[in-house]
């Protein structure tokens, strides 16, 4: 409905126009067109990836309950979580959730982020895909823990992480957690 009231305004304003001279009507439609498109076209929906839904929290907080328990159970202290590495495994996870697949790739790029706050003298990752269980959490720890080496991570001498969850349209739960021993 919008682009059709803005054409009728921009015909009106083109037929007036001191230098429309001689244009053919058919040009001018095209013309008008153009414009139209251009100057009433929605601008893009930008997303905020910065915060994420409650739901999301919640797993994320879920997944480091999870992994601290595991550890305790093992002898080892509970991790601390920190936004600065909470943020880019977030921003992994919905990496993975848009190409539908789970990968470490870039993660040279997510420890520059996270080196802009803090000192990291080693840092693993850890990724898993979760669909149709009831506790997402409970199933991304269990995957981790039948892998040799994503169980020696989650045993590692690490002292931070973070974790990032996302959602695809399917209804599958991607999910990074980053580990991190400090300088």
């Amino acid at each position: 409905m919008l682009s059709v009231f803005c054409t009728i305004v921009l015909r009106r304003q083109i037929r007036m126009h001191p230098f429309n001279n001689g244009m053919s009507s058919r040009m001018l439609h095209y013309l008008i067109l153009a414009i139209a498109l251009i100057a009433c076209s929605a601008p893009p929906i930008l997303r905020d990836f910065s915060q994420s839904p409650p739901e999301i929290i919640s797993l994320e907080e879920n997944v480091l309950q999870v992994v601290n328990d595991y550890r305790k159970t093992q002898g080892l202290k509970a991790l601390r979580e920190e936004a600065a590495i909470t943020q880019p495994c977030r921003s992994h996870s919905k990496s993975m959730a848009r190409r539908g697949e789970a990968f470490h790739g870039r993660l040279d790029l997510r420890v520059q982020q996270i080196e802009k706050t803090i000192l990291c003298a080693s840092v693993k990752e850890n990724v898993a895909t979760v669909m149709g269980r009831r506790d997402i959490a409970a199933a991304a720890l269990e995957g981790w823990l039948k892998s040799a080496e994503h169980r020696e991570t989650i045993l590692g001498p690490f002292d931070l992480t973070g974790v990032g969850v996302a959602r695809d349209s399917s209804g599958t739960y991607y999910i990074t957690q980053m580990f991190i021993v400090t300088r």
